[in-house]
């Protein structure tokens, strides 16, 4: 009766341990996170620029290898989609987005030749978000998401597919 009791104790440490492990981590808008502390995407290699709907998590440092998670965190903020049309649309922090882009001979080059949207202020990282996302000159899809990096410095918008 003894071993009955331990046994059933050591399975379900190991069944609570096991559903507590496997939990989804949270993290606060404002948090800065260690980039292989987010989960993969296993199926970014079938993933496309285009077509995907695409969620901004926050600005990722290449050197630090760190990302600074968005803020506002809001379901309806900060996401993109690029048209098979040469043609995007989204959001920012406050504001509906649109415009047109192009990628490039190279596979991983894009240029963003129009943006424009609704002209409500942009509110915490609404305006670098814009900045460097009308400066995005490479994109590449990992694990991680879409990256689109500005080619100026090491920081880089990260998305995840929505």
């Amino acid at each position: 009766m003894k071993n009955a009791g331990l046994l059933f104790f050591t399975f379900v440490f190991t069944l609570l341990s096991l559903l507590i492990g496997c939990q989804e981590m949270e993290w606060k808008a404002g948090d800065t996170v260690a980039l292989v502390q987010l989960p993969d995407i296993d199926q970014h290699q079938e993933m496309q620029l285009i077509g995907t709907r695409w969620k901004f998590i926050g600005i990722a440092d290449g050197t630090n290898h760190t990302v600074e998670i968005a803020r506002p965190s809001c379901e309806s903020c900060y996401w993109v989609l690029f048209g098979e049309d040469g043609s995007f649309r989204g959001k920012s922090s406050t504001n509906q987005v649109m415009g047109n882009f192009q990628v490039g001979q190279t596979a991983s080059s894009i240029k963003i030749l129009q943006y424009m949207g609704t002209k409500i202020n942009e509110i915490y990282d609404g305006p670098e978000y814009v900045q460097r996302f009308r400066q995005a000159a490479r994109y590449t899809i990992t694990t991680r998401g879409l990256e689109l990096h500005n080619g100026k410095d090491e920081k880089y918008l990260l998305f995840v597919p929505m």
